[in-house]
Parts: C-alpha cells; sequence; structure tokens
C-alpha cells in the first residue's frame, strides 16, 4: 500500500511539473509566446485569468483538440480587423479582447494579421470562463458555451453605446435577442426530428441526407435547441456546418452550393426538390408525413420545405412558381432573411404584395380549391406548382432576362434593379448577368444571351443591401426623360427615393410633339410621376390650364421634414403611407387598403391617412369623423370606393368618347387612335391610359388626373376647352359624382 502511494505522488508530482509549462509555446521564428500574466481575474468568481496564450501552450498538443486551435488561430476572433487593435478604446475592447491577452497570440499567428498597435482577439476564457483552476485537470466554467456567450456582445448595446457599429455591421445587431425569440429555440425530441431540431443532433447528423439514413437516427440525450455553435464553428465562427460544394476541377471548378445554402437546406432541404409519387413513411409512424422524391422528411408539410416556394420551374415559361435561388450565392439564404431571427413575417408580406406577384394568395387558394390542408402531402405538389400567369402580373409578361428586354430589366428584375441602384450614372443593361438562372448563358465571343424559362421578380436583394433593412438607393433621383429638354430632379425623399427609380414613369405626355405611342409614354406603375406632377408633367397637360397643385396639397411632401403631420421626417411620402403599418412595423405589402375577392376596398390599412384627413378639407378619414358620420372604419373604405370607382369611370367614360362607343361621340365623328388627329387628340388617348397606369391616382394626386380627365372629355366633345362636358348619369353615375356634376342633367365643370 505505501509503495502505491509513493508512486501515486510520484505521478502526480510529474504531472503538475507537466502542467506548469503550459502557458508557454514557440512561434515559428522559435520564439517563446507567454501565456497572460497580470490579466486579474473573473470579477464573479475571483478565479484568475490565465491567458489564451497559456490555454493554446497545452491544447496545441493534444490530439483532440489540435485542429481546435489551428481554426481558433485563423478565425474572426484572432484575425478580425487591422482597425481594431489593443491599443483601441475599451468600449471597442470590452468585446474585441475583454480581458487584455490578445498581445499574447501574437507569435502564433501571421505578423501582417497584426495591428500595427498591438493584437486584439477574443480570448478562450472570453467563451470558456477564467482557466486559473483548469489548468487540465481543475474546473473549467463553461467546457461547452451556450449560445448566452456569443450574446455577451452579439446583442443590442450597440443601438446606444456604438451606433457607428452598426454601419460596419448591420446585420450583428440584435442578434442574441432575434435568436432567442425565433423558433430555432424549440427543442423537438424524438429519433428524426433530432437531426433538425436539436443541437447535438444536426451536428451529429449533418451527413444524414437520405430517408434511408434518416431512419436510423437515435434520440439524442439532454438535448439542447438549435444555436450558434450548431450552424457556427465556434472557434472558427465564419466556417458553418457544411463546406461549400463544387463540381468540375481546374478551370471548370465551381461553386454549386455554398456553405450557407448547404448549411441551411440540411434541414430545410433543397429549393428545387421534386416530389415523389407516394409518401415513405418511418417505421412504425402513424403521422401522414414522410419522405417524399427528394424530400427526406415533412413531404407533406409544404409549409415546412422551401421547395413549395423557392423554385420557378423552367419548363413553365408563362408561370413563375416561386422565388429563383442561386445556391452558389454565400449569401443565399441571408439575402432576403434575418437567419437569427427565422421571422418570415416580412417574407410573407412581400409574397402578398405586387412585387411577388400575390403568389402566397394564389398557392394558398390552389390547396384551398383541392379541399386539401397542409397535412396532406398532395398538398405539396399542388403549392409548388402554383404560381403566378403572364396575364396577372407585370414580372411574368415577358422574358424579361432575354436580350430584346434590356431595356427593361432596370425595373423588371431584381439583377437590373440592383446593378442600376449601385451605380446609376455608369449602369449598363449588357452587363446584367442572369446565369444563376437556369439556363440563361451569353456567348463569351458573340455576347449571344440564350435566356431562362425562370424569371426574377422584384427580391429584397434588389431594394436592400441586407437583411437589416438597408436601401440601395441612397440619394434623390433623376428622371430617366426630361421635360422641355431639362432634367427631372425629383427632391430627395429618404427611403422612398428606392420607389422613384422605378414609379416616376419613362415620358410624359406634354412635350411637343406628344407622343403617339400606343402604349403610352409614361408606361405603367406611374404614381411617383403622378405625385410629382410639378415636376414630371406627366399626363397630357393641355396649352393654358392650370395643373398646379392646390395650396393644401401635401402628399408630396409627408414622410419629409416639412411633414406636420405623420411625424415621419426621412421615410417619404411612399413609405409613409404604404408601408405603415400595425404598431408602426413597415408593412411590405405595401396595401394602403384592404380589398374584398372582388376589388372593392374593404378597410384602410395606412394610419398616415387617418393622421392627415381630418376633415379641414375634403372628407374626414379619422374613426371619431368619417364621411359618413357614423364613426366607423366602413365609412372611410366606402368612400375610397366610391372614390376609385368615379376615377375608374372617368377614364371608361374618356376611352369611350376616343372610340365613339357605347353611345359616346367625339368632335372628329370617328375613333381617335394614339397616332391620329392633333396634338390634342393625343394628349386625350395619353390621358386615357392613366386609370389604368396608376390605379391610386386619385389618391396620389386628385386634382391632377381629374383635370386631365376633365380636359380630354372636355376637348373632344366639340373641339374645343370651354370649361364644361356633359355626362351621361344614367350610364357613368360614379363619374358625374367624382367630377362634381349634376347629378340630373350631367353637367360639370373644370376641377
Amino acid at each position: 500500500m505505501r509503495t502505491t502511494k509513493l508512486v501515486s505522488l510520484a505521478l502526480a508530482a510529474a504531472l503538475a511539473l507537466t502542467l506548469s509549462g503550459c502557458g508557454s509555446n514557440r512561434d515559428s521564428s522559435g520564439s517563446t509566446t507567454t501565456g497572460g500574466a497580470n490579466l486579474g481575474s473573473d470579477p464573479v468568481t475571483s478565479v484568475a485569468y490565465v491567458g489564451s496564450g497559456t490555454c493554446i501552450g497545452c491544447h496545441e498538443d493534444f490530439s483532440w483538440s489540435a485542429a481546435e486551435v489551428d481554426k481558433y488561430l485563423v478565425g474572426k476572433h484572432v484575425v478580425h480587423s487591422t482597425h481594431v487593435a489593443a491599443t483601441s478604446e475599451a468600449l471597442c475592447l470590452s468585446c474585441h479582447d475583454p480581458i487584455g491577452d490578445g498581445p499574447t497570440l501574437e507569435g502564433l499567428i501571421d505578423p501582417a494579421d497584426v495591428p500595427a498597435g498591438g493584437l486584439a482577439a477574443v480570448g478562450c476564457e472570453n467563451c470558456h470562463g477564467a482557466g486559473g483552476e483548469h489548468f487540465g485537470v481543475g474546473p473549467i466554467p463553461s467546457a461547452t458555451p451556450d449560445f448566452n456567450a456569443c450574446g455577451q456582445c452579439h446583442n443590442s448595446r450597440w443601438t446606444t453605446e456604438m451606433p457607428s457599429h452598426i454601419t460596419y455591421h448591420p446585420e450583428g445587431n440584435n442578434i442574441l435577442a432575434d435568436y432567442v425569440a425565433s423558433p430555432h429555440t424549440k427543442i423537438h425530441t424524438g429519433a428524426p426530428c433530432s437531426k433538425c431540431h436539436t443541437d447535438e443532433g444536426a451536428r451529429q447528423y449533418k451527413d444524414y441526407d437520405t430517408f434511408e439514413s434518416l431512419v436510423t437516427v437515435t434520440e439524442v440525450e439532454n438535448p439542447s435547441p438549435i444555436q450558434c455553435r450548431t450552424c457556427h464553428d465556434p472557434h472558427n465562427p465564419g466556417k458553418l456546418l457544411e463546406n461549400e460544394q463544387t463540381s468540375g476541377r481546374g478551370a471548370s471548378l465551381k461553386v454549386v452550393a455554398s456553405a450557407e445554402y448547404a448549411t441551411c437546406t440540411n434541414c430545410h432541404q433543397r429549393h428545387d426538390a421534386q416530389i415523389g409519387a407516394a409518401v415513405s413513411k418511418l417505421p412504425g409512424s402513424t403521422s401522414s408525413d414522410g419522405a417524399s422524391g427528394d424530400l427526406i422528411y415533412h413531404a407533406a408539410r409544404y409549409s415546412r420545405v422551401i421547395a413549395s416556394t423557392h423554385f420557378d420551374d423552367p419548363e413553365t415559361t408563362n408561370v413563375v412558381e416561386g422565388y429563383t435561388m442561386d445556391p452558389a450565392n454565400e449569401r443565399s439564404c441571408r439575402d432576403c432573411h434575418n437567419v437569427h431571427a427565422a421571422d418570415i413575417t416580412i417574407n410573407e408580406q412581400w409574397a402578398e404584395s405586387g412585387h411577388g406577384g400575390d403568389i402566397i394568395a394564389i398557392k394558398k387558394q390552389a390547396v384551398a380549391d383541392a379541399g386539401l390542408t397542409d397535412h396532406d402531402w398532395a398538398a405539396v405538389d399542388i403549392y409548388r406548382k402554383a404560381g403566378v400567369a403572364a396575364a396577372d402580373n407585370a414580372f411574368v409578361h415577358y422574358d424579361w432576362d432575354a436580350a430584346n428586354r434590356q431595356s427593361c430589366q432596370q425595373c423588371h428584375t431584381s439583377t437590373g434593379f440592383k446593378n442600376y441602384a449601385a451605380d446609376p450614372a455608369n449602369y449598363d443593361a449588357a452587363n446584367n448577368d442572369f446565369s444563376a438562372l437556369v439556363g440563361w448563358s451569353k456567348d463569351a465571343t458573340t455576347g449571344a444571351i440564350t435566356p431562362s424559362g425562370q424569371n426574377e421578380m422584384l427580391y429584397c436583394w434588389a431594394c436592400h443591401s441586407n437583411n437589416a433593412g438597408d436601401l440601395r438607393v441612397k440619394a434623390a433621383v433623376t428622371a430617366g426623360y426630361t421635360y422641355n429638354s431639362l432634367p427631372i430632379d425629383f427632391p430627395d425623399v429618404g427611403s422612398s427615393n428606392t420607389c422613384l427609380v422605378c414609379h416616376s414613369a419613362r415620358g410624359n405626355a406634354s412635350d411637343v410633339p406628344v407622343s403617339t405611342s400606343g402604349y403610352g409614354a409614361s408606361h405603367h406603375g406611374i404614381a411617383g410621376a403622378i405625385l410629382f406632377s410639378n415636376l414630371t408633367h406627366v399626363g397630357g397637360e393641355y396649352v393654358g390650364l392650370d395643373y398646379s397643385k392646390p395650396s393644401y396639397f401635401e402628399h408630396d411632401i409627408l414622410g419629409t421634414p416639412a411633414d406636420d403631420a405623420t411625424g415621419n421626417t426621412d421615410a417619404g411620402p411612399c413609405a409613409v403611407c404604404h408601408m405603415n403599418g400595425a404598431a408602426g412595423q413597415p408593412d411590405h405589402t405595401f396595401a394602403v387598403v384592404e380589398k374584398d375577392a372582388a376589388g372593392v376596398v374593404v378597410g384602410l390599412n395606412s394610419e398616415a391617412c387617418i393622421n392627415c384627413h381630418t376633415g379641414a378639407h375634403g372628407a374626414a378619414l379619422t374613426t371619431t369623423d368619417l364621411v359618413a358620420g357614423d364613426g366607423t372604419a366602413a365609412a372611410a373604405a366606402a368612400f375610397l370606393e366610391e372614390e376609385s370607382l368615379g376615377y375608374q369611370q372617368a377614364g371608361q367614360l374618356l376611352k369611350d368618347t376616343l372610340n365613339q362607343a357605347n353611345g359616346q361621340t367625339n368632335y372628329t365623328g370617328g375613333v381617335v387612335a394614339a397616332a391620329t388627329g392633333t396634338d390634342n387628340d393625343h394628349r386625350a388617348f395619353q390621358n386615357s391610359l392613366i386609370p389604368g397606369n396608376d390605379a391610386g391616382g386619385y389618391a396620389h394626386n386628385r386634382y391632377y388626373v381629374k383635370r386631365l380627365l376633365f380636359d380630354s372629355i372636355d376637348w373632344l366633345d366639340n373641339g374645343v376647352l370651354d370649361g364644361s362636358i356633359t355626362i351621361d348619369v344614367a350610364l357613368y353615375p360614379e363619374a358625374v359624382a367624382w367630377l362634381r356634376g349634376d347629378t340630373v342633367t350631367g353637367v360639370a365643370s373644370r376641377p
């Protein structure tokens, strides 16, 4: 027994001597790098810090941790940037080098990566806790740090403590709070669920990519939720769970799936996954869910797989079934998603907007029409195949990535808009690269383009440079056409500058000679041009008549410093009205009003309308003093519906007068077409297109569109602008009311 004790003491002494050497290491030049000295202690536990150099001195020699040391020394926690150094201000170092042991690592990394002011680094003990009692045998406060360790710095503190930090890392703010509120924190136990609903399972089973392998998954013990360390390598956070995937070799080597795409689709499954003819269920499962085709699970849950919304079938050229993804893009998911929050509220709003073709409503309706639900296998295939038809949305109307549509790509493709916004002065549509679309190619020698059967819509990354909401368009916009040969410079309207790039028209009908385009000089979606008509003169304005805005007209200054009604001074008029959602959150449906299935206005979404229209002039839209006097929101909706009907009916009256249809006649005795007659006839034709090109014109600039339509009818009825027209009350009652005509005689005077 005595001998055994002596041997044990000898071994312990030897181990102590060995461990006492931890903290020294030799760099590539042979110089000794020491561990931390005088680094202080943990303010809570009073345990001393030993420094990262000390940790590495031991762990670089262990087979199970040597690779982790190597990853750490090349990771962003050590090699961050040259503008953050050991001499930086204390607030920066509170996260970039909390205990000041960065200099102990300088001899272990490339000298070029050491800032002039010394290295600042996030050390081992910042995440694992003070190591003064560890030394290989004692306790370490946090052997496997969780998301709370990351949250010490990746939180919202920078909003108030150092706002400039957000400029450099716009997506790095509020990560902890976003994650804690996300569905990623929900643990689902059970054998197959462990792969995607636990941190341990996600890492252990990351290569289980087939249904056959999934059935062998076993439930993990003591599971924790999906978190930072699941998707990021803790020692090299720039490295993700999955590596990028490539094909080919040599000069033909190319990335086919970025690390981000591969990591996210490890659970969310591929965007182009095809559905099979039946579902294979897990052994013993009573659920309707299972595998089908390329889907290894959730083949009966269209809300759980991105293939139902993130793929546009290139074979169906007249339908867009979903968002077109570029798997090789290193931001393939972050371009549109805050991946830490995993909140798709804004994405679903976008899918209910014109920018997204209202595609989500179309898909849901297709499933409902089939009498199915989200738990039916057949519903996934129906949901995936349902899409936006060419007749319903401008983004499907043509093959926009084709060479003969390059002039349209600035506004009808995300790629074109992104490239234009990056450099308007030097934008060249011929340089737009759509190689992410299936089948698209450009001959390197001739420049000939082979278009794709897929089409882009206006995605998040077109307008936004990151998922924090930063906009690409930073300055005031100049229209792509002139008035009287002079440039049209719009005022700086903040966030709404983005909208004006495409909603400011492509020409006007006031310049002489007046346009004879049958398609319309202004083009479609001209709300911005109508709003700023005093600059654009977008309509066919008749010489000698007044089209200036009334003194009380303020729609064009909403959301600017001159706005004293909405309390918003940097969003601009478009965003203030079209993105004024509940609780002040931006609404990406862009819908000011709510409409029923028949297109009738049944509700008012924007608080901006209520804030301004209190009854000082025109109808009141407040919830206490509405046009009908009954104090209900329904009355405001009814008023707006009447305005819309009157506007559209006045437009139809003008068209009927041009075409001598529906009993209407014009002074020429024949049809007035786009290119026939005089300039005044051409103005009338161009103005007849305005209600179709700006359905909200009655709200954007009410008096301007009223005068354009009235003057056109006035000219056509007798070839003279005499300020009076007579409307058939029986055929056009809404137009009579909108133009303030006599309800019996139909006589109306110029607004």
